[in-house]
C-alpha cells in the first residue's frame, strides 16, 4: 500500500489512509458496501481500497469529494492527464473529453469514471481525471 500512497500523493495532496479489522471474512461486495458507507464518516471520496477479507485499508481525500460531488455531473468536460514517474504532466499525451455518467464506481481496488474520448467510453481512474470549469 505504501507505494499507492506515495503515487496517489503526487495527483491528490491530501490523501488520508485509513484502516479496519473485521472479526469475520468478507466478500468484495461487502467490502465495497462497507467502503461507500464509511465515506460519511470519513468526510471524504475513497480513491482505493485494499482488503484480505478482514482488514480493509483505504485511501481516502476530502477535496476529491467536494470536487466530485459538486463538478461530476454527466456532459461535463474532462480533461485525461498523464503524468511521468516523477508526477510531472505530460502534455502531449493529456486530452480533453466527456464524462459519460455522473457517478463513480470501482474497478478492482481503484475509483473510476466512464470518460468518452469520442469513440465509445473507457473506465479511468479518477485521480487520472480533471474536471474543467463549464
Amino acid at each position: 500500500m505504501n507505494g499507492v500512497i506515495d503515487t496517489l500523493e503526487m495527483y491528490v495532496p491530501d490523501i488520508v489512509s485509513a484502516k479496519l479489522d473485521f472479526d469475520k471474512m468478507l466478500s468484495k461486495a461487502q467490502i465495497i458496501e462497507k467502503v461507500l458507507k464509511l465515506e460519511t464518516v470519513l468526510g471524504g471520496m475513497v480513491l482505493h481500497n485494499e482488503c484480505n477479507g478482514r482488514r480493509l485499508e483505504m485511501l481516502y481525500s476530502p477535496s476529491m469529494k467536494r470536487i466530485w460531488d459538486e463538478k461530476g455531473i454527466a456532459g461535463s468536460k474532462v480533461r485525461y492527464i498523464q503524468r511521468d514517474v516523477k508526477g510531472n504532466i505530460i502534455e502531449d499525451m493529456c486530452r480533453e473529453g466527456v464524462l459519460m455518467s455522473g457517478g463513480t464506481f470501482f474497478v478492482s481496488c481503484d475509483r473510476c469514471v466512464s470518460v468518452s474520448f469520442g469513440s465509445g467510453s473507457e473506465a479511468y481512474d479518477i485521480t487520472t481525471i480533471e474536471i474543467l470549469e463549464q
